[in-house]
């Protein structure tokens, strides 16, 4: 994310600091963390610093300011909650303590109360399954379809199963 110190190995790679360069670049980004309850302990650390001070110094001793950063981070921490209220066990208020709970016991206070915004989603009615799963089977069958199309402008059948 930062890179390593000079000395250390690979300190002159160019895909070392990804992050702090990549911002550095692009100053009004938006940096997605997918899964932050995975990551090692150090990169909550280097999050910390980012969520506290607004900046990061990359491993050239370069500061990289996250002011115009938006940061968003996913978690699957409390989803067993919210599955449980997807299925009738208590109302969103209920579902939302809980998972606050659980996010309460995974990630250190320090790092919870430098978040602006915690967003608890709901679970996905049947009905909204259904909806999706019948999207995802008609975009496989217009794929399926052009690829039978494909092969038989290409001489690879007749176009039709046997």
């Amino acid at each position: 994310l930062v890179g390593p110190p000079p000395g250390y190995v690979g300190f002159d790679d160019p895909r070392s600091g990804q992050l702090t360069e990549a911002v550095r670049r692009r100053p009004y980004s938006v940096v997605v963390l997918d899964e932050i309850e995975k990551a090692h302990p150090e990169v909550l650390n280097l999050l910390l610093q980012v969520l506290e001070d607004g900046r990061l110094t990359d491993g050239k001793g370069r500061t990289v300011s996250f002011a115009d950063c938006i940061v968003i981070m996913t978690s699957n921490v409390g989803s067993r909650e919210i599955l449980e209220q997807a299925r009738g066990g208590g109302g969103y208020s209920e579902m939302r303590a809980a998972v606050q709970t659980q996010l309460q016991r995974r990630f250190r206070p320090e790092f919870i109360n430098r978040i602006d915004e915690i967003l608890v989603f709901r679970g996905l009615a049947s009905a909204e399954l259904r909806e999706i799963a019948r999207l995802g089977l008609r975009d496989a069958a217009s794929r399926a379809e052009a690829a039978r199309e494909e092969a038989a402008l290409q001489g690879g059948g007749t176009g039709r199963p046997e």
